[in-house]
């Protein structure tokens, strides 16, 4: 009956805050049981749905950190399509290269495929926009034309967003990794 009781109290501990009043009646629960074996598999029980409480809220605290992620990566991207458009009606203080507008219109549009990907947890989708942005930087950064270009494209300034949202993305899928079987319910 001892361990029913521990048991008991960390469901009760485990609980969200706004079911607190759930631990209270599963402690009085518990105390109204007779039998030890009985007392030990309601409190195995509540401990279940205690943990199974717990791991909804944390579910909508990934949810809405994967949608505010996304809508700052669908932004990031809408920023570069401004550029290119900036770009191609001579509205840019520089005269462009064509390349610049290919690596910008393909950063905008991998980086909105990624926050779509990353809203909606599309692994795929999200890792190949990721690679299709990290690639043309790469390769511009490789055969130096970032280093010819402006400011703007000076080393490879792309790759530390695009970190963040890797990381991120990797951060919110382990949060929201699902739980294991219980040995026992």
């Amino acid at each position: 009956m001892k361990f029913a009781l521990i048991v008991i109290d960390l469901a009760a501990r485990v609980l969200p805050g706004h079911r607190q009043s759930w631990g209270e009646a599963m402690r009085a629960e518990v105390r109204a049981i007779e039998s030890a074996p009985d007392a030990l598999a309601f409190a195995g029980g509540c401990l279940w749905a205690a943990l199974c409480e717990r791991i909804t809220v944390m579910k909508a605290i990934v949810f809405t950190g994967r949608l505010l992620v996304g809508l700052v990566t669908a932004l990031y991207g809408a920023m570069f399509l401004v550029m290119m458009v900036n770009g191609l009606t001579g509205q840019s203080a520089q005269p462009v290269m064509p390349w610049v507008v290919v690596w910008v219109a393909t950063m905008g549009l991998s980086h909105l495929a990624a926050a779509a990907g990353l809203v909606f947890w599309r692994p795929k989708l999200f890792w190949s926009a990721v690679a299709l942005a990290v690639l043309p930087g790469l390769v511009l950064t490789v055969f130096g034309l970032a280093t010819q270009a402006s400011q703007f494209l000076r080393f490879a300034w792309p790759f530390l967003p695009l970190a963040l949202l890797a990381g991120a993305a990797l951060f919110l899928a382990w949060l929201e990794r699902r739980p294991r079987r219980p040995i026992a319910a």
